[in-house]
């Protein structure tokens, strides 16, 4: 059993190909730009927009996809639009019709900002509510699942919330610059009036193999089990790790130009994920003590 990994060099596809090298006999070949500290196979591409799929894999052995990669950057989405939806959407289309074509599974890893957060549900949003995306990287993400789907109707999609972990390799997600901040004793805002459903990485790890593993099929939310304010999450992430949360202020997101505007509260209900998977996510204060 092989699995052939995009976006290695990512936060969360760095994250996947050391939770496969540490709790699995599953060796990763990787497909990407870059090649990789360590020894994995690696497919480079000198681009992911004309990259000629088939003959790249051609010779390349491998038992389903996860698909990590995409141009993650809300404002590089914003001011490039096509090379967004050419990688997000056609990208995403080309690799699931590869692996449709040789009969293997393929996970495509999308967002919570599918939904514009205007209106959550008091429970957060269900995978059968209906997408309303206000970017053009959630628009790319949510055209990325429906051509992924259309061309591999047996497609696992996850959409997963804002995620934070240990940093592996050279992305230190989120967590980075609030502790390089808080470590030099600056002053640190964050918004306390938008909410998310913080999700620790190891656990989507743990979800994307188990859900390709097992063959489960569809869209599924993956998120943490709290709804929390950036405010909210930096004090427990301060005061866990002993941090002087005193520098820690409460900002507005009418404070600060976005460019796109931040949604307000994109939490997700992950009621379905907990039903079919085994697999429970962590709350932050649980996943702080792993780390």
């Amino acid at each position: 059993m092989r699995l052939l990994v995009t976006g290695a060099s990512g936060f969360l596809g760095s994250h996947f190909v050391s939770f496969l090298n540490a709790h699995t006999d599953v060796p990763p070949v990787l497909l990407g730009r870059t090649l990789i500290v360590g020894n994995h196979e690696t497919v480079l591409v000198d681009s992911f927009v004309h990259a000629p799929l088939e003959s790249l894999l051609s010779e390349c052995s491998f038992d389903g996809i996860v698909h990590c990669a995409a141009i993650s950057s809300a404002y590089e989405c914003e001011t490039h639009p096509e090379q967004a939806i050419a990688v997000n959407r056609d990208f995403s289309q080309r690799l699931a019709q590869v692996a449709a074509n040789r009969g293997v599974p393929v996970c495509y890893i999308s967002t919570d900002l599918v939904f514009d957060g205007a209106k959550c549900p008091i429970d957060g949003f269900q995978e059968s509510d209906q997408p309303k995306p206000s970017s053009q990287y959630a628009r790319s993400k949510y055209e990325g699942e429906l051509a992924v789907l259309e061309a591999h109707p047996e497609a696992l999609i996850l959409r997963s919330s804002l995620l934070y972990g240990s940093q592996i390799g050279t992305r230190a997600g989120f967590l980075g610059w609030m502790k390089s901040a808080l470590s030099s004793g600056e002053q640190l805002s964050l918004f306390d009036d938008e909410w998310r459903t913080p999700l620790y990485a190891p656990d989507l790890c743990r979800l994307i193999f188990e859900g390709v593993m097992s063959g489960v099929q569809g869209v599924y939310h993956c998120a943490g089990p709290e709804r929390l304010t950036r405010y909210d999450f930096g004090l427990l992430y301060a005061n866990h790790f002993g941090f002087d949360s005193t520098l820690i202020y409460r900002a507005q997101r009418g404070d600060t130009e976005s460019i796109p505007p931040r949604p307000e509260d994109v939490s997700l209900n992950i009621q379905k994920t907990l039903r079919d998977f085994s697999t429970s996510p962590h709350s932050p204060s649980e996943a702080f003590g792993l780390m």
